[in-house]
């Protein structure tokens, strides 16, 4: 599964393999990063709590299972695509192209 991330600075854009949320002893943020190939990370956010990092990483997870269905079962997808507005729509089609970090 290809996932590109745009960091929370817009500075970087990041064809990774996996993301994780990192705690570190003394520091008021956690951050979230992501490895790319060749097992180098880049920092791509940072929030004041784990549960934020654990809310972004779960609608990042979301994003990757819409995608994996929007590849197998299309028709599927957008049979359940006319419950939404054409708003919703295009802000899953962008985030299934490019998620991009939250600022808080």
């Amino acid at each position: 599964m290809e996932l590109w991330v745009r960091s929370q600075d817009k500075l970087d854009l990041i064809k990774c393999t996996s993301i994780h949320i990192e705690e570190a002893p003394g520091v008021d943020e956690v951050a979230i990063k992501t490895f790319n190939y060749g097992d180098k990370y880049t920092y791509v956010g940072y929030y004041e709590t784990k549960e934020r990092a654990i809310e972004i990483l779960t609608d990042i997870q979301r994003i990757i299972h819409l995608k994996d269905m929007y590849i197998n079962d299309r028709d599927e997808v957008l049979k359940a695509w006319t419950k939404f507005t054409e708003e919703q729509i295009g802000d899953v089609r962008t985030k299934m192209s490019v998620y991009e970090m939250p600022q808080e």
